[in-house]
C-alpha cells in the first residue's frame, strides 16, 4: 500500500511553473486518500482560473506514478477551498523570500 509520506516527497518534484516553487511547498495539496489499488490527491490552484492547471494535474499524476506505477492514480483539482498565502510551508515561504 502507498504511503502519504512516500506521495508528498513525490509531489514535491512538481513545482508551480509560475511561481517556481512545489506544490507541496506552496500548500496546493488539500487531501490525500490512499486504497489497496487507488490513489486520489485532491489539489486547490493558487488561483481558481488557473491557466495551467492541466499541466500541474499531470505533472502530479507522472510524479506519484512514478512512485507507485501499479496504482490507479488520479489528481482532481478544486476550485474550493481557496488558496491563499497561509497554506504555505515555511520554506515555501523562504523560497519566495517571504518572512516566516
Amino acid at each position: 500500500m502507498a504511503d502519504q509520506e512516500v506521495v508528498l516527497q513525490a509531489l514535491k518534484t512538481v513545482d508551480d511553473p509560475e511561481v517556481g516553487v512545489n506544490v507541496v511547498d506552496l500548500g496546493l495539496i488539500e487531501a490525500i486518500d490512499i486504497s489497496d489499488e487507488k490513489l486520489n490527491v485532491t489539489m486547490v490552484m493558487t488561483t481558481p482560473a488557473c491557466p495551467l492547471h492541466d499541466v500541474m494535474k499531470r505533472d502530479a499524476e507522472n510524479a506519484i506514478s512514478s512512485v507507485y506505477p501499479d496504482m490507479a492514480v488520479n489528481v482532481d483539482v478544486v476550485a474550493e477551498p481557496l488558496w491563499d498565502p497561509s497554506r504555505m510551508t515555511a520554506e515555501g515561504r523562504r523560497q519566495l523570500g517571504w518572512p516566516e
